[in-house]
């Protein structure tokens, strides 16, 4: 039997992909109830907003429209919708200039027949990612403005059955600062009254079952995860231990209290666990983006690793906890071709899963109004195709910090001893991020200082500030120590006095290694100051620098015995002098 998509959530008119110019002061939207799909060689009709909200006139303007490979899959689609890969061009349209404060509709006709002069050339029936840029001039130079993205089916094939989305979402208040391997904690135990009997998620669940409709379950990824580890044991708190142990001196133990955080057992596992045996017993059941973040939003910030925790782990997540076969959830080998579905991807492109014989599409029936009163309110993007400072202030913020995250585990090296991967360490600190781009901003400033304390665990300890050796090649000993639960791999760089050979060490797991080296010091020089610092293979300082001060002992001896050599000889001339006045 085919299998079509299951497509997330909620409706959309369309599809709000697109790369905002400085200040997004220029818009380009699909607007009105489009025909999504059209019979094979005829044109598609569409209508666009156009909107020029800056300061200055938009001239020379221009609508391009371009298109992807028929999709084969949501992979395929996806890969299209998010990476912006459409190699052909087809039909452009031109509009008058745009004065600062006005906008226009624009009707365009695209031809698709190959046939046809400036066409899209699609031959065959199918599904197809498209895309429409909008460029121009402004202050006379040229200017790329705006883009959005639709979804057109070609072919003549009948319309698949459709029902019902029906959304199952919670806010999963998890701890911040958590890394990978650490146990489970909530700030609080809310989700566990959400999940008991009379909770919102039960009673959520127990209405769709009730009602007895065809339809599909759009669960946040992060509830489902969240409810595994509850059935296992999880802790309650709003704050995680420290990550890193930082040594404390013996008299300030004496007189300050131990800094425990305020933890306790959660009381939802039981609760949880049937959550999750429900769950199972659905037909049909697709995430959406983790914790329902906005894909735009993780989009525009631009970390591939942050994208991935977004829109592919949901899929992931549900495979490995809820038990589903390839019947719903992975891969699927055709596309539905039903246009009420373009709406549906719009919102939630990658939240993508398949059921046997069913295409998943909101309709009207009584059974699914009945349902949709306990709905859970799910915001709406604003529609706009541009992603603005003001529509999301705080992406500088978020990229600074997914780069740190990158920077932190590229750092350490996964070993086949260990189960823990570097990506599963720093996987839970991205999350963070996404719960931050929901609002939750206060999550960063703990994250950073995670990210801060971590790096900080990967240091060089040297002997002592002045280090005295015997002679010149005598070796200068330093310990490089590792806070991290995987090996680093490091060299030793370093300033002032030449080292012999630049070392490259591999630090242990939650270990240390005495680290030798050897100086020259410059000639006629018997002391000199070293700065020393550990980098990454390719040069990358990855900690703080070290100042040690190094002497030899032919230097301290020369020293001392011309000042014995001076006392003495003052010592001489006073006996000398007190003889000649007797």
């Amino acid at each position: 039997m085919k299998r079509a998509i299951l497509a997330a959530l909620i409706l959309a008119t369309s599809l709000p992909v697109a790369h905002a110019q400085p200040g997004g002061e220029v818009g380009l939207e699909i607007v009105g109830e489009p025909e999504y799909r059209v019979a094979e060689n005829q044109p598609w009709t569409v209508e666009f907003d156009v909107r020029n909200e800056g300061n200055t006139p938009i001239e020379n303007l221009q609508i391009t429209s371009r298109r992807g490979d028929a999709a084969t899959s949501p992979a395929a689609l996806e890969e299209y919708l998010v990476t912006g890969a459409f190699p052909y061009y087809g039909k452009q349209e031109f509009l008058d200039p745009l004065q600062p404060g006005q906008s226009r509709t624009v009707t365009m006709e695209v031809p698709l027949d190959p046939k046809d002069k400036a066409s899209l050339a699609i031959a065959d029936p199918g599904t197809y990612p498209l895309l429409f840029t909008l460029t121009g001039t402004q202050e006379g130079q040229p200017v790329s403005l705006a883009q959005t993205n639709s979804v057109l089916w070609v072919g003549d094939k009948a319309k698949p059955k459709v029902s019902i989305i029906y959304p199952v979402v919670e806010d999963v208040n998890v701890t911040p600062g958590a890394t990978g391997g650490e146990p489970f904690q909530l700030v609080d135990d809310s989700l566990a009254e959400s999940f008991a009997d009379g909770g919102r998620v039960n009673t959520l669940l127990d209405n769709y079952f009730a009602a007895d409709i065809e339809g599909c379950i759009a669960v946040d990824p992060a509830l489902v995860d969240a409810a595994n580890h509850m059935q296992h044991g999880y802790d309650v708190g709003p704050k995680r231990p420290p990550v890193v142990e930082k040594p404390r001196r013996l008299r300030d133990s004496w007189f300050q209290d131990e800094e425990e955080a305020d933890v306790v057992p959660g009381k939802g596992a039981h609760d949880a666990a049937a959550f999750l045996d429900q769950l199972s017993a659905a037909d049909c059941v697709v995430p959406t983006t983790w914790a329902q973040v906005d894909a735009q939003k993780v989009k525009a910030v631009g970390n591939r690793w942050l994208l991935r925790e977004a829109t592919t782990r949901g899929t992931d997540t549900l495979s490995r906890v809820l038990g589903k076969n390839s019947d719903y959830i992975h891969g699927v080998s055709d596309i539905g071709e039903d246009p009420a579905l373009t709406r549906l991807l719009q919102r939630y492109p990658a939240a993508l899963g398949t059921a046997k014989g069913k295409t998943v599409a909101v309709v009207d029936t009584p059974a699914a109004l009945k349902v949709a009163g306990s709905l859970p309110t799910i915001p709406l993007p604003s529609g706009s195709t541009t992603l603005t400072a003001e529509d999301f202030p705080a992406r500088e913020r978020i990229a600074r910090h997914a780069a740190d995250i990158d920077e932190l585990m590229n750092v350490m090296d996964n070993d086949p001893n260990i189960a823990m991967s570097r990506y599963g360490f720093t996987a839970p600190l991205r999350r963070d991020l996404l719960y931050a781009m929901n609002g939750d901003m206060d999550r960063l400033t703990v994250t950073d200082q995670v990210v801060t304390d971590l790096q900080d665990s990967v240091a060089l300890i040297p002997p002592g500030n002045i280090v005295t050796r015997i002679s010149q090649s005598s070796p200068l000993l330093v310990v490089a120590k590792n806070g991290l639960p995987l090996p680093v791999n490091a060299t030793i760089g370093h300033s002032g006095t030449t080292l012999s050979e630049t070392k490259s060490v591999r630090i242990p797991a939650r270990g240390s290694i005495t680290v030798s080296l050897t100086t020259q010091m410059p000639d006629g020089h018997d002391r000199s100051d070293l700065d020393l610092w550990l980098a990454s293979p390719a040069g990358v300082p990855i900690s703080e620098p070290v100042r040690i001060t190094v002497q030899t002992r032919a230097g301290i001896v020369g020293v001392s015995t011309f000042i014995a050599l001076c006392g003495l000889a003052v010592v001489i001339a006073v006996i000398v002098r007190r003889k000649r006045q007797k």
